[in-house]
């Protein structure tokens, strides 16, 4: 069997007082720093990784674009379930995904 590989993105779900591009930029640093990157790209699991790392609450998805996985995070503390938000906004992350891949 084999084990397919899926492309992802992120949605950041930002609190008022927090820019949305340097909790990206946190993640990415920390994802330079401790991991190897390859030309095939950082996987799934290791974004994950950087977020819990980076103190950030963390939820995949149980839907995709496409073959792109979509992993949101926040602030941990910034309120709402990251589980309930992605059903209860589900098509606005979506849209969001499509626009940030196309």
């Amino acid at each position: 069997m084999s084990n397919p590989i899926y492309r992802w993105d992120t949605v950041c779900f930002a609190a008022e007082h927090e820019d949305p591009d340097d909790l990206h930029e946190k993640l990415h640093q920390w994802i330079a720093k401790n991991f190897k990157l390859s030309h095939r790209g950082i996987p799934l699991h290791v974004m994950c990784m950087a977020a819990h790392a980076c103190g950030f609450e963390w939820h995949v998805t149980d839907y995709r674009l496409g073959d792109t996985a979509i992993l949101l995070f926040q602030g941990r503390g910034n309120g709402g379930s990251l589980s309930l938000a992605a059903e209860e906004y589900k098509s606005d992350i979506l849209r969001i995904v499509r626009e940030q891949i196309s």
